[in-house]
């Protein structure tokens, strides 16, 4: 099967820096989220997880269409999940739906043990390559998590 990477060109990885910290303020302004969470959410490259025509469009807090159909979830949302799960540096955390591997990448972030299980092969294998490049360590499933 043949797919596309997100992450096309390992430069983008800075070309966002200060929109990403910027959006990221303004949440933590607004929100009681663990000031960890938010750090560790200004290191992840958001516009690495969705399609390269839509990287202008990677820090607005709304989700974003990615591969097979589905949606990289808000940027919020994201950080309100995150939030929730009150873990610490590593604990395991079991995703169901990896999608692009953004989720996963803000969970390694913050030094958790990720296990993600995702049923189309397109977006697993987009993932997988994503979080590879990025040097993240996470056990990346193809299957059903139903």
């Amino acid at each position: 099967m043949e797919y596309n990477c997100y992450i096309c060109d390992l430069t983008e990885l800075t070309k966002y820096i200060e929109r990403r910290h910027r959006v990221m303020d303004r949440i933590a302004e607004r929100s009681d989220i663990d000031h960890n969470v938010i750090e560790a959410m200004k290191r992840v490259p958001r516009q690495l997880f969705i399609e390269p025509r839509l990287a202008d469009r990677a820090y607005e807090d709304r989700p974003l269409p990615i591969a097979s159909g589905q949606t990289i979830s808000q940027i919020y949302t994201v950080a309100m999940q995150t939030n929730l799960l009150q873990l610490q540096e590593g604990d395991s955390v079991l995703e169901i739906g990896t999608g692009s591997g953004y989720q996963t990448a803000v969970l390694c972030e913050l030094g958790y043990r990720v296990y993600s299980i995702e049923r189309y092969e397109e977006l697993h294998l987009i993932a997988k390559q994503n979080i590879e490049t990025l040097d993240y360590n996470a056990l990346l499933v193809y299957g059903d998590g139903f």
